[in-house]
């Protein structure tokens, strides 16, 4: 850049010039006077750590009436150096001289530098002509040969866990920093790790390496093993301009996860009955999840007992207790006591992928059955009553409740000479076991003057071909009286006959 000193020269250098030209053209053979000056053929140039070099030149622009000295030197001669003095005669005044501009090699990552040379005259060397001429400037830009940077020591599969943890790595420069280098690492998720504080370098230390400690932070969340990313870089505020800039180093850290994805039941075990009786278990999350989690009930025997709608947990509510009701379904068959077994699982497509896996639990429900097996029987007309002309009646039998299964009754009478039934046996069904099935009841004549006799009909399950459940199922007696056909004789009445003699034998009827 131009100083203002010499923007105030090339002004002067050209409305000098425009007024000679103005006078030359008016007198074609009066010479031009020049200003008192010089001129440079470069104002900036380009050169390395390395030892290149970069020339300009510098010229006067009116002849000298005595020696005149031109100097340069650089305002930063660590970075960049020029030539000896050039020395311009009445004789050589216009002829160009050229400055040599050296880089200068540093120890230091310090990056592109400038120097500035100041181009002036000499005045306890030069004519008083020149004494007043300004100086002007020439920029040299020195190209840094240090590489700064920041390395890190190498790693594979850095692991810490939730329950804290550490894994270390080194940071260190490869470059001389002229002033002090501050690093520090970023953990991308701090509450997965974090980093220790950051690391000062200086010219000193620059390269040995100085320690960042990476630790898991503990959450309850149940989120599996994490990947935290881990950059170092270069605090910018707080660093030489020389390591301004430089590419981060990044590592992923992995955090295992130390919850326990799972649920825990208040009990295993419930008793309702038939009637409609309830019961309630409860359920909490073991751990925090990261997102919704959805738990079911599914009965075994929804015949038996049913459950109530799913359960949703949230992070925020995932260690309160919520509950689970079960109800006892009325049925008709005595089947006696039963069981239903709950199944309690995560539904899936409804849950965070952390709780996919988590095993089932079960609850065995007992349910109270309040259908009582039994015999009965439905008598036709008012009585049971036969008689020995061969007068007929009926039986319709019975269950009291609904079996399994089929069930089948024996029919026997006590005295088969007086009562006979048929059929011997009557099979139940859970169809048919309402409907009532008959046995008829046939007087049998006979010969005696017996009277009217009661006989029994027992009515029996036969268990290996019944239902269980009628198995303990007491016999059924009723009573069916056949009335007699045959006459009483009369104890007066007498039959006369004639009676026979001989000599020989005497029989009379």
């Amino acid at each position: 850049m131009r100083s203002l000193r010499q923007s105030h020269f090339f002004v002067k250098l050209t409305v000098a010039l425009a007024l000679a030209a103005s006078a030359v053209l008016a007198n074609p053979g009066t010479a031009v006077a020049q200003e008192p000056g010089f001129t440079l053929s470069k104002t900036e140039v380009w050169v390395s750590e390395t030892g290149t070099t970069k020339s300009f030149t510098v010229t006067l622009n009116s002849q000298p009436g005595g020696n005149v000295v031109i100097r340069s030197f650089s305002s930063d001669a660590g970075e960049a150096q020029v030539g000896a003095p050039l020395t311009f005669t009445p004789s050589n005044w216009d002829t160009p001289q050229a400055f040599t501009i050296v880089g200068r090699d540093d120890a230091y990552a310090d990056g592109r530098q400038q120097a500035f040379f100041t181009v002036e005259v000499k005045d306890d060397e030069s004519h008083s002509s020149y004494h007043d001429v300004p100086g002007q400037s020439v920029t040299a830009n020195v190209a840094d040969d240090e590489t700064a940077g920041l390395e890190t020591s190498s790693w594979d599969t850095p692991t810490v866990s939730e329950s804290g943890s550490t894994w270390q790595f080194n940071a260190w420069l490869s470059g001389i920093p002229e002033d002090d280098v501050t690093l520090r690492a970023v953990s991308a998720d701090e509450t997965e790790a974090t980093v220790s504080d950051p690391l000062t370098f200086n010219s000193s230390n620059f390269n040995t390496p100085q320690v960042f400690t990476i630790t898991g932070v503990d959450d309850l969340i149940v989120d599996g093993d994490q990947v935290t990313a881990i950059r170092v870089e270069v605090v910018d505020d707080q660093s030489h301009d020389g390591f301004d800039g430089l590419i981060t180093a990044a590592l992923n850290v992995t955090t295992t996860d130390d919850d326990t994805a799972g649920f825990t039941l208040s009990t295993t075990s419930v008793s309702v009955a038939e009637s409609g009786t309830t019961a309630q278990f409860t359920v909490v999350l073991d751990s925090q999840p990261a997102g919704d989690v959805v738990l079911g009930a599914g009965s075994g025997d929804p015949g038996e007992a049913t459950v109530g709608g799913a359960l949703t947990f949230t992070s925020s509510n995932w260690d309160t207790p919520q509950a689970f009701t079960i109800t006892g379904r009325d049925d008709s068959i005595a089947d006696g006591e039963q069981e239903a077994v709950f199944t309690v699982s995560v539904r899936e497509d409804q849950s965070h992928d952390s709780y996919d896996d988590v095993a089932d639990q079960f609850v065995t429900a007992t349910v109270a059955d309040d259908d009582t097996a039994g015999i009965a029987t439905i008598v036709s007309g008012f009585s049971n009553d036969v008689g020995e002309s061969g007068t007929t009646d009926s039986i319709q039998v019975i269950l009291t409740s609904e079996p399994v299964s089929e069930v089948v009754l024996s029919v026997v009478s006590s005295d088969t000479g007086e009562v006979t039934v048929s059929p011997s046996t009557l099979t139940f069904t859970p169809a048919n076991y309402a409907l009532g099935l008959e046995v008829a009841l046939t007087g049998v004549d006979d010969s005696d003057d017996d009277g009217d006799v009661e006989v029994s009909i027992t009515i029996s399950v036969i268990d290996a071909s019944s239902d269980d459940a009628y198995g303990n199922v007491d016999d059924l007696v009723r009573s069916a009286t056949n009335a007699d056909d045959d006459p009483t004789p009369d104890p007066t009445t007498t039959t006369e006959a004639t009676a026979t003699t001989t000599e020989a034998t005497t029989t009379t009827t």
